[in-house]
């Protein structure tokens, strides 16, 4: 896979994949679309503040779910948890940066809601295998290879 192939957004497609299973779910009966909804709009407030300081408890208190019956259904639905969620959208939101902008890694990790730079190299080390800076390096070169 390309390092800047930004067409492939791991995460739209995710989202998308779900919101298409849940529709097919939701018709068997009312109960199971009422959760989907709750999931669907949970994701959707993720990723409309993800650069804020969220908290599991807010997300809840969104679709109206106590924190911990809110986590049990996210991770039924989606298989991982909301925390891993938002960070995996966060991840996602950074590497999109990297590639488009030359904004300073300090300055995305803050744009992607974390707090701490050293948190989020870390955190990308984790999800992408590299450090922001390698990423944002090997995406440079793949762009000049293209050109040539």
């Amino acid at each position: 896979a390309r390092v800047t192939d930004t067409m492939y957004d791991e995460h739209r497609v995710s989202v998308q994949l779900y919101r298409i299973l849940a529709e097919l779910s939701g018709s068997d009966g009312r109960g199971e679309s009422v959760q989907n909804a709750a999931v669907l709009h949970a994701i959707a407030y993720m990723e409309h503040h993800f650069f804020e300081k969220l908290t599991i408890e807010q997300i809840a208190d969104q679709v109206n779910l106590s924190e911990y019956y809110f986590s049990r259904l996210f991770r039924r639905c989606t298989s991982m948890s909301p925390h891993a969620y938002l960070v995996n959208l966060r991840i996602t939101m950074a590497r999109q940066l990297l590639t488009v902008s030359q904004k300073s890694v300090e300055r995305i990790a803050e744009e992607c809601g974390f707090h701490s730079t050293t948190n989020f190299i870390r955190s990308f080390r984790e999800h992408v295998g590299c450090t922001p800076k390698q990423f944002r390096r090997a995406a440079m070169e793949e762009h000049r290879e293209e050109n040539t």
